[in-house]
């Protein structure tokens, strides 16, 4: 390289120059020169370079260390970061200066500073996590010959520079995800560096035991050593036991217990090194009670007794707090396993409680210096979770895991030093406040989860009443600051049991804290106003089980207090250190966004709220609170703006300044932000608009201000704001065109495509064709070149959407010939493979509806779908409709009325961060159709009085077409001769024949409809699979149909007459009266008299229905939940014990690119497919504790497949679970499914984020008296894949059934097409399932006369008896 070190020495050195402009400099100059080959050498001879200072080597070796991170290979780094594919990488180290790093590596670690040298380890560590063992061979035995020669000559300097680097080398077996070749690398490790560290270990031991009374100097580098061998057996006992350790183990643990046992001289107690080895020791012996409970369980009652005294034992080391918590995290392990009776006494409680428990406990002077000095710390360790791995922390966790065994014995204890340490504080608060706060922290601390059926400590509202609310209601805010954080803390966490009329009394009490002078404390009164905000009640909606959660605290509730809250929230942001307090914003935010606030207030907040803006753009540094803030501007707005136009002008006077500051400053950490804002000015503004928005509108159409990938969602969502409010000014000065460049700009990255079409969406939904017709040629040019190198979920879906928005706003006519006016017929070639599949992938309540309405709209009203020729298209689309209306709705039992809970954002990045309150509220396009499945029914009908006869054809067709999902019957070499032969004889059929067909459609829709279930796609289903094709007495057929569909769809047994009043629903057909006595004439002839109307309300519950083999025998009431509503276990002690199998699937699209990723064993993180199957594998055994009604089932088998499969790019998934018992295990089997799926997304999601996990199904149950198929269509058993022998189906039927009845016969009939002839098993299936062997009526023999009678028709008319 062409750069002299002197020069590398003077970048680095001003690089660390306090001068922001040397310093960028250099930076730029040390950028620039990155890529260069040879830099990465130039660096690492620099940090060798001993006449170079110190500090410049040490900033050389930090930048060695990340140029490594991200040059030795780049595309791993870029994936790992999950980088957009469009992200440049930067070039690779070349080849011969990585084997020259390589060579020098240790040595230079090994010859370097102290300080240096751990940046070298860290750099040693990136290099290894590359290339070791495979392509770096020489490192593991050069490590270890160092390490022998550094031991021989009792160099400890040199040892733990060896040791350091040897544990970051082995960390990754600590986090990476066990696999075979992960196993490989760790036997590589074991056998080459077990030995050698087990006998650096022990003569590190006989040194330190022959110096027991030595100084803190000599021991310290001895105590280091062994910490470091400590790290490093963690790591290669992180994934199992190792045979070596096993062998060993006496050696470790008598040493490892020595250390925790031995008393130094306190100078030595007092130092640290030793205190962070025993840290290190507790973390080992946690490990193996996790992993080795059985082979560690000799030692354990030494090591649980050496602990307990060591923990007993007071310390003052800087290491003791991390001790302390190692320690007891270890007891905590032993309370929770099978050896908890080590803690049964009652002594032993006591002892514990008292000596472990409450003394770490209580406040020391360190948590008083964290609170005064740095209250963001405490704050972060206090109330955000993030206090695991302190004293408090984990003497609770202690407690709660004895509790577990010990439950009634702990609380006994816990109560009574609660109400000793209350005592002790009555009796002199003022010097005894940390008693009152350890009560407090004991109660807050220990309180049970939200849905856990465990009690509270103590009476929570008499607690908050006797000991919460006198601290609150104190005058003086500033007294006590602990005590009071602790209080309002306790009021945060139990917020939801805090009666409302009691909050409302002390909300003025919270605003006062917020003037409190303590950082903590006005935090804390913020972080609780906000959180009372988010409080919600469940609700149950009257006259349904429906439960919707409604906010405890409205507008109504806020607004008095308003005025108050606004005037000392404002207040606080002037407090010392809390100018950018994030829990003070939002809370502004919060409170914002919830009450309502008046035009002075309003005026008053947003002139307080720009200049924040104003003084933080001058050094943006908190993007938490930023965010918060912005989210505040929106809320305003939305809130204020929305119910008073006149303070539109009085916004724009305070917020046009600074957000025109942040445009032209170019503070681009703000420009998201400020689109935003912008877009929700414009949306409430009227036209038209003034010329500064016009002004802006030119800004936002220039190709430069799209160039920053970070601004696109916020420019769209701008952009979307002008197209609705004043979409005529696209007219002028070419803006059309330029919109139309931009959403074809964004349409070809992954990252923006949808952005894309929302701009195309906006503007089809608000021009006029005349206007935006021209375009349409380049838009669908550029639209199906990109769908010909990117066919993913995301982006088709996004078509489908576009394609249905031009339909139901210009016709389905433009949607085909604009289409089509690209190039001949591509319509429908983009419709079969595109539209059809995805269409029932849609999600989102207005999204599912604009595109089922315009998928209806298609099939009824467009000539290409309804000619003949695309009858097989019409009902694959009608397939997919139906597949899309039954899906579950929106609704989902539990519905939020919403003030959602912000969550703060991480930091600033490339990832746009949306404002919640300044979002696009979703209109529908299609507000004049209530229920589109009601226009699905509707639209139908019209075609079929429009057309006789045109749909039940179609439905036939699709019946018998081969290539469609629906078709059930495989007729092998007379498939297209008995096809034409049907529709011939359909096409001799006269138009009242067609007509009364066609009514059963309208009958089953009309009478049976209802828009929260999913009978169109059932009554469809039945049509597809019981209607007798063809049949030469119609009157036969139709009765059929009529008592299956009655069956089917009845909730309970209805009548069974054709009443008079449905004839409206036979279209089109003259004599429906006759019809429908001929029908009523059959249906007595089959079925007897029907039963009379006391009869069916008195036997209602002993009917049996028969049903249709889609659906589940179901009963009348969820078995799930009890009499009262509450969910339930269902008890099944009184079912008999038999063998149960289920088999379910799923399919996991990943796209191209990620396939053959996938196919190639390319992915970083290892081998996909294996790594699902033992997902899967393990999902299905913990289906129990997943599920919460599920029962805990002992499964005998369990087996997981994947399978890729190239044609749609996809992996197929298929599990399959068995056991002996009395419940079947058909969630095990979705469960080991599902959780394989979700395994092959997680490890492929830095490839792609359009994986798709869809079709999870159940495909098989057996076992139950009832065998019910999901999908009968799918194979169903292992030994009858594909067709069925008859003898084999004779033989299996004759076995499990103790039915010999006409019905058995009649079946024979069917399949024994020829002695050796085959058929479709899942036909079987179906006709077999409509068969209720439990049901006694009168009329079961009859009906299965009449099906056996159908059967012999379909045969005649099919004409393919032997």
């Amino acid at each position: 390289m062409d750069i002299s070190p002197e020069t590398l020495a003077s970048w680095f050195l001003q690089s660390l120059s306090p001068d922001p402009h040397p310093r960028r400099a250099a930076e730029a100059s040390l950028a620039a020169a990155a890529d260069r080959p040879g830099f990465a050498l130039a660096l690492l001879q620099l940090v060798a370079a001993p006449a170079v200072d110190d500090q410049i080597r040490l900033a050389a070796a930090v930048h060695f260390k990340n140029h490594l991170r991200s040059h030795w290979a780049p595309s791993t780094a870029v994936a790992a970061e999950e980088a957009p594919s469009s992200a440049p990488s930067p070039p690779p180290i070349p080849a011969p200066e990585k084997e020259q790093i390589k060579s020098l590596l240790v040595s230079l670690m090994l010859a370097a500073p102290p300080r240096v040298q751990p940046q070298l380890s860290e750099a040693l560590a990136v290099v290894s996590a590359h290339d070791f063992p495979q392509s770096w061979p020489s490192l593991l035995p050069e490590l270890v010959a160092s390490l022998r020669n550094a031991a021989a000559a009792n160099d400890y300097r040199a040892v733990n520079g060896l040791l350091g680097a040897a544990a970051s080398l082995f960390a990754k077996f600590r986090i990476s995800f066990d696999n075979n070749a992960l196993r490989l690398d760790l036997k590589y490790c074991l056998d080459g560096f077990a030995a050698p560290l087990l006998e650096v270990f022990l003569k590190t031991s006989r040194f330190i035991a022959a110096n027991v009374a030595g100084p803190p100097e000599t021991l310290r580098p001895l105590f280091e050593s062994q910490r470091l061998c400590c790290e490093i057996f963690h790591s290669l006992n992180s994934i199992e036991l190792p045979e070596f350790f096993e062998e060993h183990m006496r050696e470790w643990m008598t040493e490892f217990l020595a250390y925790l046992g031995t008393a130094y001289s306190p100078a030595v107690e007092s130092e640290g090194t030793l205190d962070a080895l025993r840290a290190s020791v507790c973390e080992n012996l946690q490990l193996y009670m996790e992993k080795n409970e059985e082979e560690f369980k000799d030692y354990l009652n030494d090591f649980a007794s050496t602990v307990w005294k060591l923990l007993m034992t007071p310390g003052f080391s800087p290491s003791r707090d991390q001790l302390t918590v190692t320690a007891i995290k270890f007891l905590t392990t032993v309370s929770t396993s099978v050896h908890h009776s080590l803690f049964s006494s009652p002594e032993v409680l006591q002892r514990i409680c008292s000596s472990i428990v409450f003394p770490n406990i209580r406040l020391r002077d360190e948590d008083e210096e964290l609170f005064e000095i740095n209250y963001i710390e405490y704050i972060r360790r206090d109330i955000e979770g993030s206090d695991i791995d302190t004293r408090r922390r984990i003497a609770c966790e202690l407690l709660k895991g004895i509790a577990l065994n010990y439950k009634e014995q702990v609380t006994a204890l816990v109560s009574l030093q609660i109400q000793e340490m209350l005592k002790v504080y009555a009796a002199n608060p003022g010097e005894n406040w940390k008693e009152k706060d350890s009560a407090i922290y004991l109660v807050v601390a220990l309180s049970p989860k939200a849905g856990s059926s465990s009690r509270y400590l103590v009476d929570v509202e008499s607690f908050f009443t006797s000991v919460i609310v006198p601290e609150l209601q104190e005058q003086d805010v500033n007294a006590a600051p602990m005590l009071k954080a602790g209080a309002l803390k306790f009021f945060t966490v139990f917020r939801d049991q805090i009666p409302k009329q009691a909050v409302m009394t002390l909300l003025p009490h919270l605003a006062r804290f917020l003037m409190s002078e303590s950082n903590v404390v006005h935090s804390y009164a913020a972080n609780c106003i906000e959180k009372l905000m988010l409080v919600k009640d469940r609700i149950t909606v009257v006259g349904s089980n429906a439960v919707t959660l409604t906010p405890r605290y409205g507008a109504l509730d806020i607004n008095p207090f308003v005025p108050q809250l606004m005037t000392n929230l404002f207040s606080a942001l002037q407090f010392s250190e809390s100018q950018e307090n994030p829990y003070i914003m939002k809370c502004i935010m919060r409170v914002l966004g919830v009450g309502n606030v008046n035009s002075e207030v309003a005026a008053h907040c947003i002139s307080r709220l720009a200049f924040v803006l104003s003084e933080i753009c001058k050094n943006p540094r908190n993007p938490t609170f930023n965010h918060y803030l912005f989210e505040s501007i929106a809320a305003l707005i939305g809130r204020s703006c929305e119910n008073d136009q006149a303070l539109i002008p009085v916004f724009e006077a305070s917020l046009f300044p600074v957000l025109q500051k942040i445009l032209v400053d170019d503070v681009t950490e703000f420009w998201p932000y400020a689109f935003q804002i912008f877009a929700q000015l414009v949306e409430m503004s009227k036209p038209p608009l003034s010329n500064s928005y016009m002004l802006l509108f030119h800004v936002l159409l220039s190709p430069e201000s799209w160039k920053r990938q970070g601004n696109v969602p916020a420019l769209v969502r701008l952009l979307q704001a002008y197209l609705q409010k004043v979409p005529n000014e696209l007219k002028n000065e070419g803006r059309l065109h330029q919109v139309i460049q931009i959403s074809m700009s964004l349409l070809p990255a992954s990252k923006t495509e949808e952005l894309g079409f929302y701009v195309l969406n906006t503007v089809v939904e608000n021009l006029s064709f005349d206007i935006v017709g021209p375009y349409f040629r380049d838009i669908w040019s550029a639209i199906f070149t990109r769908l010909q190198s990117r066919r993913a979920v995301k982006f088709v879906n996004s078509l489908v959407i576009f394609m249905s928005l031009i339909l139901v706003k210009h016709g389905p006519s433009i949607l085909v010939d604009s289409v089509d006016a690209l190039q001949k017929g591509l319509f429908m070639q983009i419709l079969q493979p595109f539209w059809i599949p995805n269409l029932k992938l849609i999600s989102g309540a207005i999204e599912m509806k604009l595109a089922s309405v315009a998928a209806t709209r298609l099939i009824c009203e467009s000539p290409v779908l309804l000619d003949p020729s695309s009858s097989e298209l019409w009902g694959k689309m009608l397939d997919s409709i139906i597949t899309l209306l039954a899906q579950p709705n929106e609704y989902k039992g539990e519905q939020e009325n919403n003030e959602p809970d912000i969550h703060e954002t991480l930091g600033y990045s490339a990832a746009f961060a949306r404002l919640h309150y300044g979002g696009k509220k979703e209109e529908d396009p299609l507000k004049e159709i209530r229920d589109p499945k009601e226009f699905l029914v509707t639209s139908l009908s019209r075609l079929s009085a429009r057309s006789p006869g045109s749909v039940w054809i179609r439905l036939i067709k699709l019946h018998y077409s081969s290539s469609v999902p629906l078709s059930i019957v495989q007729l092998s070499r007379n498939r297209r001769n008995c096809r034409q032969r049907i529709e011939s004889k359909f096409l001799s059929w006269n138009v009242a024949q067609i007509s009364i067909c066609e009514g059963f459609l309208g009958f089953g829709a009309s009478y049976y409809w209802q828009p929260t279930t999913a009978q169109i796609d059932r009554f469809l289903s039945s049509i597809h699979r019981l209607f007798p094709v063809g049949a030469t007495d119609l009157r036969v057929a139709s009765s059929f149909l009529v008592a299956a569909l009655l069956f089917i769809f009845a909730p309970r047994p209805r009548h069974l007459k054709v009443h008079q009043s449905l004839g409206r629903c036979f279209i089109s057909s003259n004599s429906h009266d006759l019809a429908i006595a001929e029908l009523n004439k059959e249906l007595e002839s089959i079925f007897g008299e029907p039963p009379s109307s006391s009869a069916l309300s008195s036997n209602a519950s002993q009917v049996s229905h028969f049903t249709s083999p889609s659906s589940e025998d179901k009963p009348t009431s969820l078995t799930h939940v009890d009499g009262s509503g509450h969910a339930k276990m269902v008890d099944v002690s009184s079912k008999v014990e038999s063998k149960r199998a289920a088999i379910a699937s799923c399919r996991v699209l990943l796209g191209q690119k990620v396939f053959n990723l996938v196919a190639s064993n390319q992915i970083a993180k290892g081998d996909v497919l294996t790594v699902a199957k033992i997902s899967g594998i393990n999902g299905a055994k913990q289906t129990g504790n997943l599920i919460p009604l599920c029962h805990n089932v002992g499964l005998t088998h369990v087996r997981v497949d994947l399978t890729l499969n190239e044609k749609d790019y996809s992996v197929e998934i298929e599990g399959e679970a068995a056991t002996t018992g009395k419940t079947g295990v058909e969630m095990e089997a979705m469960t080991a499914v599902t959780i394989a799926g979700l395994t092959v997304y997680d490890m492929c999601k830095a490839a792609s984020k359009d994986i798709c996990i869809t079709d999870v199904r159940l495909d098989l149950k057996t076992g139950d008296p009832i065998a019910r198929v999901a999908h009968a269509d799918r194979p169903l058993m292992e030994t009858f894949r594909g067709e069925l022998k008859i003898e084999e189906f004779r033989l299996a039927l004759l076995k499990n059934s103790n039915e010999h009845n006409f019905f058995a016969d009649r079946i024979f009939d069917l399949f024994d097409i020829k002695r050796n002839g085959v058929i479709e098993f899942g036909e079987f299936v179906r006709c077999l399932s409509i068969f209720h062997p439990n049901t006694e009526q009168r009329w079961q023999k009859k009906f299965l006369l009449h099906l056996g009678c159908m059967i012999s028709r379909i045969l005649d008319i099919l004409s393919v008896k032997s």
